[in-house]
Protein backbone atom coordinates (compact mmCIF):
# COMPACT_ATOMS: atom_id res chain seq x y z
CA UNK A 1 0.00 0.00 0.00
CA UNK A 2 1.34 3.72 -0.64
CA UNK A 3 1.33 6.21 2.15
CA UNK A 4 1.68 9.58 1.47
CA UNK A 5 3.66 11.39 3.95
CA UNK A 6 1.18 14.49 4.87
CA UNK A 7 -1.92 15.08 2.92
CA UNK A 8 -2.82 11.68 2.61
CA UNK A 9 -4.93 10.40 4.89
CA UNK A 10 -5.52 12.41 8.40
CA UNK A 11 -7.95 9.48 9.42
CA UNK A 12 -9.05 6.36 11.44
CA UNK A 13 -12.81 6.33 9.73
CA UNK A 14 -14.58 4.08 12.86
CA UNK A 15 -13.93 2.15 15.76
CA UNK A 16 -13.85 -1.37 14.36
CA UNK A 17 -11.78 -0.96 11.62
CA UNK A 18 -9.15 -3.36 10.48
CA UNK A 19 -6.24 -0.37 11.21
CA UNK A 20 -6.68 -0.43 14.92
CA UNK A 21 -5.35 -4.26 14.86
CA UNK A 22 -1.97 -2.41 13.73
CA UNK A 23 -1.96 0.51 15.61
CA UNK A 24 -2.02 -1.44 18.90
CA UNK A 25 0.07 -4.07 17.49
CA UNK A 26 2.95 -1.10 17.23
CA UNK A 27 1.60 0.78 20.48
CA UNK A 28 0.59 3.83 18.54
CA UNK A 29 -1.56 6.21 20.21
CA UNK A 30 -4.84 8.42 18.58
CA UNK A 31 -6.32 11.78 18.75
CA UNK A 32 -10.36 11.16 19.55
CA UNK A 33 -11.05 14.82 19.63
CA UNK A 34 -13.56 14.92 16.55
CA UNK A 35 -15.14 12.17 17.84
CA UNK A 36 -19.10 13.06 18.40
CA UNK A 37 -18.75 15.77 16.65
CA UNK A 38 -22.34 14.75 14.66
CA UNK A 39 -24.01 14.43 18.46
CA UNK A 40 -23.85 17.73 19.90
CA UNK A 41 -22.92 16.66 23.05
CA UNK A 42 -22.76 19.50 25.26
CA UNK A 43 -18.73 20.43 26.19
CA UNK A 44 -17.95 17.88 23.02
CA UNK A 45 -16.51 18.48 19.86
CA UNK A 46 -18.54 20.48 17.62
CA UNK A 47 -19.69 20.74 13.96
CA UNK A 48 -20.13 24.58 12.24
CA UNK A 49 -21.89 25.40 8.97
CA UNK A 50 -21.29 28.75 7.62
CA UNK A 51 -24.51 28.81 4.57
CA UNK A 52 -26.84 31.66 3.61
CA UNK A 53 -24.58 33.97 4.66
CA UNK A 54 -24.67 32.62 8.25
CA UNK A 55 -21.76 30.83 10.67
CA UNK A 56 -24.13 28.55 12.30
CA UNK A 57 -22.98 26.86 15.98
CA UNK A 58 -23.93 22.83 16.49
CA UNK A 59 -27.17 23.75 18.33
CA UNK A 60 -28.30 25.03 15.02
CA UNK A 61 -26.76 22.42 12.94
CA UNK A 62 -28.52 19.80 14.78
CA UNK A 63 -31.95 20.94 15.19
CA UNK A 64 -32.50 22.93 11.47
CA UNK A 65 -33.84 21.08 8.51
CA UNK A 66 -31.43 20.74 5.74
CA UNK A 67 -27.74 21.20 7.10
CA UNK A 68 -26.64 17.29 7.15
CA UNK A 69 -27.53 15.02 4.23
CA UNK A 70 -24.94 11.84 4.53
CA UNK A 71 -27.71 9.98 6.81
CA UNK A 72 -30.55 10.64 4.32
CA UNK A 73 -28.42 10.03 1.69
CA UNK A 74 -27.24 6.62 2.88
CA UNK A 75 -31.37 5.72 3.21
CA UNK A 76 -31.82 7.06 -0.60
CA UNK A 77 -29.08 4.72 -1.91
CA UNK A 78 -30.44 1.73 0.60
CA UNK A 79 -33.59 2.63 -0.96
CA UNK A 80 -32.45 2.57 -4.68
CA UNK A 81 -30.30 -0.76 -4.43
CA UNK A 82 -32.83 -2.83 -2.58
CA UNK A 83 -35.25 -2.18 -5.09
CA UNK A 84 -32.99 -3.55 -7.58
CA UNK A 85 -32.71 0.21 -10.22
CA UNK A 86 -30.13 0.40 -12.11
CA UNK A 87 -27.25 2.13 -11.70
CA UNK A 88 -27.21 6.23 -11.98
CA UNK A 89 -25.63 9.54 -10.79
CA UNK A 90 -26.17 10.28 -7.12
CA UNK A 91 -27.29 13.32 -8.48
CA UNK A 92 -30.66 11.96 -9.13
CA UNK A 93 -31.38 11.84 -5.54
CA UNK A 94 -29.67 15.42 -4.41
CA UNK A 95 -33.07 16.79 -4.15
CA UNK A 96 -34.27 14.32 -2.45
CA UNK A 97 -31.56 14.47 0.38
CA UNK A 98 -33.43 17.86 1.58
CA UNK A 99 -36.47 18.20 4.46
CA UNK A 100 -37.37 21.00 2.57
CA UNK A 101 -37.11 23.04 -0.39
CA UNK A 102 -33.42 24.09 -0.53
CA UNK A 103 -31.62 27.59 -1.28
CA UNK A 104 -29.24 27.21 -3.46
CA UNK A 105 -26.42 28.08 -1.11
CA UNK A 106 -28.01 25.01 0.36
CA UNK A 107 -27.93 23.23 -2.76
CA UNK A 108 -23.68 24.43 -2.89
CA UNK A 109 -23.29 23.11 0.43
CA UNK A 110 -24.71 19.76 0.19
CA UNK A 111 -22.83 18.87 -3.39
CA UNK A 112 -19.37 20.16 -1.74
CA UNK A 113 -19.80 18.17 1.35
CA UNK A 114 -20.60 15.18 -0.92
CA UNK A 115 -17.79 15.89 -3.51
CA UNK A 116 -14.97 16.06 -0.88
CA UNK A 117 -16.31 13.21 0.69
CA UNK A 118 -16.03 11.50 -3.06
CA UNK A 119 -13.58 13.01 -4.44
CA UNK A 120 -15.80 13.45 -7.05
CA UNK A 121 -19.02 15.55 -8.14
CA UNK A 122 -21.85 14.24 -7.36
CA UNK A 123 -23.13 13.75 -11.27
CA UNK A 124 -19.89 11.35 -11.42
CA UNK A 125 -20.61 9.24 -8.64
CA UNK A 126 -22.96 6.09 -9.20
CA UNK A 127 -25.65 5.05 -6.62
CA UNK A 128 -24.05 1.50 -6.39
CA UNK A 129 -20.48 3.48 -5.06
CA UNK A 130 -22.23 2.66 -1.91
CA UNK A 131 -23.52 -0.36 -2.16
CA UNK A 132 -24.11 -2.86 0.83
CA UNK A 133 -27.17 -4.40 0.11
CA UNK A 134 -27.10 -5.82 -3.70
CA UNK A 135 -27.19 -9.45 -4.32
CA UNK A 136 -23.61 -9.39 -6.11
CA UNK A 137 -22.31 -7.50 -2.85
CA UNK A 138 -24.00 -10.39 -0.44
CA UNK A 139 -22.72 -12.81 -2.44
CA UNK A 140 -19.31 -11.77 -2.31
CA UNK A 141 -19.41 -12.03 1.91
CA UNK A 142 -20.21 -15.51 2.16
CA UNK A 143 -16.39 -16.00 1.58
CA UNK A 144 -15.46 -12.44 2.77
CA UNK A 145 -17.95 -11.11 5.82
CA UNK A 146 -15.55 -8.10 6.56
CA UNK A 147 -16.85 -7.11 2.91
CA UNK A 148 -19.97 -5.86 5.31
CA UNK A 149 -18.69 -5.58 8.75
CA UNK A 150 -20.03 -2.45 10.45
CA UNK A 151 -17.25 0.07 10.66
CA UNK A 152 -18.81 2.02 13.03
CA UNK A 153 -18.19 5.15 11.13
CA UNK A 154 -19.58 7.98 13.37
CA UNK A 155 -16.04 7.62 15.17
CA UNK A 156 -13.34 10.07 13.92
CA UNK A 157 -9.76 9.57 15.14
CA UNK A 158 -6.21 11.18 14.24
CA UNK A 159 -3.29 8.94 14.29
CA UNK A 160 -0.11 10.52 16.23
CA UNK A 161 2.66 10.46 13.96
CA UNK A 162 -0.31 9.96 11.18
CA UNK A 163 -0.43 6.88 8.55
CA UNK A 164 3.12 7.28 7.17
CA UNK A 165 4.14 6.70 11.04
CA UNK A 166 2.34 3.58 10.95
CA UNK A 167 3.48 2.68 7.34
CA UNK A 168 7.46 3.37 8.88
CA UNK A 169 6.85 0.95 11.78
CA UNK A 170 4.84 -2.06 9.95
CA UNK A 171 7.90 -1.55 7.28
CA UNK A 172 10.82 -1.54 9.75
CA UNK A 173 11.69 -5.34 9.24
CA UNK A 174 11.26 -5.69 5.54
CA UNK A 175 13.92 -5.23 2.55
CA UNK A 176 12.51 -1.64 0.54
CA UNK A 177 13.61 -0.28 -2.39
CA UNK A 178 12.62 3.42 -2.07
CA UNK A 179 12.72 6.15 -4.76
CA UNK A 180 12.64 3.10 -7.23
CA UNK A 181 10.28 3.54 -10.26
CA UNK A 182 8.36 0.24 -11.78
CA UNK A 183 8.54 0.69 -15.80
CA UNK A 184 7.93 -2.84 -17.24
CA UNK A 185 6.29 -6.43 -15.46
CA UNK A 186 6.83 -9.28 -17.46
CA UNK A 187 4.56 -12.14 -15.80
CA UNK A 188 4.45 -15.41 -17.81
CA UNK A 189 5.26 -18.80 -16.47
CA UNK A 190 6.52 -19.04 -13.05
CA UNK A 191 8.72 -16.21 -12.63
CA UNK A 192 7.83 -12.60 -12.32
CA UNK A 193 10.31 -9.84 -13.45
CA UNK A 194 10.31 -6.12 -12.39
CA UNK A 195 12.20 -3.95 -14.60
CA UNK A 196 12.81 -0.26 -13.26
CA UNK A 197 13.76 3.30 -14.35
CA UNK A 198 17.85 3.51 -13.95
CA UNK A 199 18.34 -0.79 -14.28
CA UNK A 200 17.12 -1.85 -11.57
CA UNK A 201 15.36 -5.16 -11.79
CA UNK A 202 14.04 -8.29 -9.86
CA UNK A 203 12.82 -11.61 -9.99
CA UNK A 204 9.88 -13.36 -8.25
CA UNK A 205 7.44 -16.19 -7.62
CA UNK A 206 4.53 -14.11 -7.79
CA UNK A 207 4.15 -10.08 -7.54
CA UNK A 208 1.10 -7.90 -5.65
CA UNK A 209 0.87 -4.80 -7.43
CA UNK A 210 -0.49 -1.81 -4.65
CA UNK A 211 0.26 1.30 -7.33
CA UNK A 212 -2.40 4.04 -7.84
CA UNK A 213 -5.43 3.20 -10.11
CA UNK A 214 -4.03 6.34 -12.29
CA UNK A 215 -0.32 4.75 -12.31
CA UNK A 216 -1.11 1.21 -13.83
CA UNK A 217 -1.26 2.31 -17.11
CA UNK A 218 2.35 3.99 -16.92
CA UNK A 219 3.94 0.24 -16.49
CA UNK A 220 3.94 -2.12 -19.79
CA UNK A 221 3.09 -5.69 -19.18
CA UNK A 222 3.79 -8.59 -20.63
CA UNK A 223 1.75 -10.52 -21.58
CA UNK A 224 -1.12 -7.32 -21.84
CA UNK A 225 -3.28 -7.25 -18.78
CA UNK A 226 -6.32 -9.61 -19.20
CA UNK A 227 -9.62 -7.55 -20.90
CA UNK A 228 -11.63 -7.17 -17.98
CA UNK A 229 -8.11 -5.69 -15.85
CA UNK A 230 -7.78 -3.44 -18.26
CA UNK A 231 -11.33 -2.09 -17.99
CA UNK A 232 -11.53 -1.90 -14.22
CA UNK A 233 -8.35 -0.20 -14.78
CA UNK A 234 -9.89 2.55 -17.60
CA UNK A 235 -13.34 2.61 -15.95
CA UNK A 236 -13.19 3.32 -12.14
CA UNK A 237 -12.95 6.97 -11.49
CA UNK A 238 -9.81 8.73 -10.08
CA UNK A 239 -10.75 11.04 -7.31
CA UNK A 240 -9.27 14.75 -7.21
CA UNK A 241 -9.14 16.43 -3.47
CA UNK A 242 -6.64 18.68 -2.28
CA UNK A 243 -5.41 19.75 1.27
CA UNK A 244 -4.59 22.78 2.63
CA UNK A 245 -2.47 23.03 5.81
CA UNK A 246 -2.70 26.66 6.77
CA UNK A 247 -0.32 28.47 9.58
CA UNK A 248 -1.71 31.11 12.07
CA UNK A 249 0.26 32.87 14.75
CA UNK A 250 -2.83 32.05 17.36
CA UNK A 251 -6.24 30.17 16.66
CA UNK A 252 -9.24 32.57 15.68
CA UNK A 253 -11.82 29.32 14.75
CA UNK A 254 -14.64 27.15 17.57
CA UNK A 255 -12.08 26.17 20.56
CA UNK A 256 -13.99 23.04 20.41
CA UNK A 257 -14.20 23.20 16.60
CA UNK A 258 -14.11 19.62 14.81
CA UNK A 259 -15.56 20.06 11.14
CA UNK A 260 -16.83 23.20 9.56
CA UNK A 261 -18.67 22.60 6.73
CA UNK A 262 -19.53 25.51 4.01
CA UNK A 263 -20.95 26.73 0.72
CA UNK A 264 -17.85 27.67 -0.95
CA UNK A 265 -15.15 26.41 -2.85
CA UNK A 266 -12.97 25.10 -0.43
CA UNK A 267 -15.55 22.82 1.42
CA UNK A 268 -14.27 22.08 4.72
CA UNK A 269 -12.03 23.06 7.67
CA UNK A 270 -10.69 21.08 10.43
CA UNK A 271 -7.84 21.76 13.37
CA UNK A 272 -4.55 20.64 11.94
CA UNK A 273 -1.62 19.01 13.67
CA UNK A 274 -1.34 21.95 16.34
CA UNK A 275 -3.95 24.03 17.67
CA UNK A 276 -2.50 27.23 15.21
CA UNK A 277 -2.99 24.98 11.96
CA UNK A 278 -5.81 25.40 10.51
CA UNK A 279 -6.92 22.08 7.66
CA UNK A 280 -8.53 22.68 4.58
CA UNK A 281 -10.12 20.20 2.46
CA UNK A 282 -11.97 19.99 -0.75
CA UNK A 283 -12.74 17.36 -3.47
CA UNK A 284 -14.66 16.89 -6.93
CA UNK A 285 -13.63 18.57 -10.27
CA UNK A 286 -16.34 20.96 -11.19
CA UNK A 287 -17.64 22.13 -7.44
CA UNK A 288 -13.86 23.80 -6.65
CA UNK A 289 -12.82 24.04 -10.30
CA UNK A 290 -11.39 27.58 -10.13
CA UNK A 291 -9.31 26.23 -7.23
CA UNK A 292 -7.58 23.80 -8.94
CA UNK A 293 -6.59 26.37 -11.89
CA UNK A 294 -5.19 28.67 -9.44
CA UNK A 295 -1.23 28.58 -8.29
CA UNK A 296 -0.42 27.39 -4.48
CA UNK A 297 -0.14 31.03 -3.66
CA UNK A 298 -3.33 32.52 -5.54
CA UNK A 299 -4.92 29.44 -4.03
CA UNK A 300 -4.11 30.17 -0.02
CA UNK A 301 -5.22 33.91 -0.95
CA UNK A 302 -8.27 32.47 -1.70
CA UNK A 303 -8.93 30.35 0.73
CA UNK A 304 -8.19 32.71 2.89
CA UNK A 305 -10.74 35.46 1.97
CA UNK A 306 -12.87 32.46 2.50
CA UNK A 307 -11.89 32.33 5.78
CA UNK A 308 -12.27 35.73 6.33
CA UNK A 309 -16.33 36.07 4.70
CA UNK A 310 -17.27 32.94 7.29
CA UNK A 311 -15.46 34.67 10.32
CA UNK A 312 -15.94 38.38 9.78
CA UNK A 313 -12.72 39.14 10.50
CA UNK A 314 -9.17 40.04 8.70
CA UNK A 315 -7.70 36.54 8.93
CA UNK A 316 -4.88 37.51 6.66
CA UNK A 317 -3.06 39.34 9.45
CA UNK A 318 -2.95 36.12 11.54
CA UNK A 319 -1.51 34.19 8.61
CA UNK A 320 2.01 32.61 9.04
CA UNK A 321 2.64 30.18 5.67
CA UNK A 322 0.32 27.37 3.67
CA UNK A 323 1.40 23.78 2.63
CA UNK A 324 -0.65 23.01 -0.47
CA UNK A 325 -1.30 18.90 -1.50
CA UNK A 326 -2.23 18.29 -4.83
CA UNK A 327 -3.03 14.63 -5.26
CA UNK A 328 -3.76 14.87 -9.15
CA UNK A 329 -1.03 16.47 -10.09
CA UNK A 330 1.53 14.01 -8.05
CA UNK A 331 3.32 12.02 -10.79
CA UNK A 332 3.32 8.88 -8.18
CA UNK A 333 -0.10 9.50 -7.51
CA UNK A 334 -2.11 11.09 -10.61
CA UNK A 335 -5.44 11.45 -8.03
CA UNK A 336 -6.55 10.99 -4.07
CA UNK A 337 -8.66 7.87 -4.61
CA UNK A 338 -10.70 6.10 -6.35
CA UNK A 339 -14.90 6.14 -6.97
CA UNK A 340 -17.32 3.84 -9.01
CA UNK A 341 -18.90 6.29 -12.15
CA UNK A 342 -22.45 5.43 -13.08
CA UNK A 343 -22.33 1.30 -14.02
CA UNK A 344 -19.02 0.05 -12.79
CA UNK A 345 -19.38 -0.29 -9.14
CA UNK A 346 -18.73 -4.17 -9.81
CA UNK A 347 -15.30 -3.57 -11.43
CA UNK A 348 -13.94 -3.43 -8.06
CA UNK A 349 -13.44 -6.88 -7.49
CA UNK A 350 -12.23 -7.18 -11.22
CA UNK A 351 -9.41 -5.19 -10.48
CA UNK A 352 -9.01 -6.98 -7.03
CA UNK A 353 -9.11 -10.43 -8.76
CA UNK A 354 -5.52 -12.42 -9.08
CA UNK A 355 -4.07 -13.29 -12.63
CA UNK A 356 -2.05 -15.77 -12.63
CA UNK A 357 1.15 -14.86 -10.71
CA UNK A 358 -0.08 -11.30 -10.09
CA UNK A 359 -2.43 -10.47 -7.62
CA UNK A 360 -3.51 -6.54 -6.82
CA UNK A 361 -4.60 -5.19 -3.46
CA UNK A 362 -5.02 -1.41 -2.91
CA UNK A 363 -8.28 0.78 -2.06
CA UNK A 364 -9.38 1.00 -5.26
CA UNK A 365 -10.22 -2.68 -5.56
CA UNK A 366 -12.31 -3.40 -2.12
CA UNK A 367 -16.05 -4.03 -3.33
CA UNK A 368 -17.04 -1.64 -0.13
CA UNK A 369 -14.07 -0.02 1.29
CA UNK A 370 -12.96 1.89 -1.29
CA UNK A 371 -11.56 5.37 -0.60
CA UNK A 372 -10.45 4.30 3.03
CA UNK A 373 -6.99 3.28 4.26
CA UNK A 374 -8.58 0.58 6.09
CA UNK A 375 -10.20 -0.41 3.02
CA UNK A 376 -6.45 -0.56 1.53
CA UNK A 377 -4.98 -2.56 4.17
CA UNK A 378 -7.98 -5.27 4.39
CA UNK A 379 -6.96 -5.41 0.51
CA UNK A 380 -3.65 -6.03 1.65
CA UNK A 381 -4.43 -8.72 4.37
CA UNK A 382 -6.31 -10.13 1.26
CA UNK A 383 -4.21 -10.30 -1.56
CA UNK A 384 -1.25 -11.54 0.99
CA UNK A 385 -3.63 -14.61 1.83
CA UNK A 386 -3.89 -15.26 -1.86
CA UNK A 387 -0.30 -15.01 -2.27
CA UNK A 388 0.04 -17.71 0.80
CA UNK A 389 -2.29 -20.07 -1.20
CA UNK A 390 -0.46 -19.48 -4.14
CA UNK A 391 2.91 -20.44 -2.88
CA UNK A 392 0.75 -23.52 -1.27
CA UNK A 393 1.81 -22.45 2.55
Amino acid sequence: MACRSRGGADWVHGQHVTTWKYLRRYNMQTDGTANGWDSNVPGGPECWVYVDGLLRGPERVHSEPNRLFFEKFDQLVQEWIEAKREDASMQKLAERAFDQPPTDDERRLMEGMMAEWHAADLADVGVYEDDLYSDRIKALAQTRPSILTDDGDEGHWKIVGGHQGLAEKMAKTLDLSLSTVVEHVRWTGDKVNVKCRGGVSWAARSLVMTVPLACIPDISFEPPLPEEKKQAVDCLGRGVTTTVYLHFKESFWPERLAFLFHSMSSQVFWPGRNKRVLTAYFGGRTANEHLLKMSDAEMTAEILRQLTVIFQRPVQDLFLKSEVHRWDTDPFAKMAYSYCPVGTAHLRSNLGAPCGNLFWAGEASHPTKGSFAHGALEEGERAADEVLAFLGR
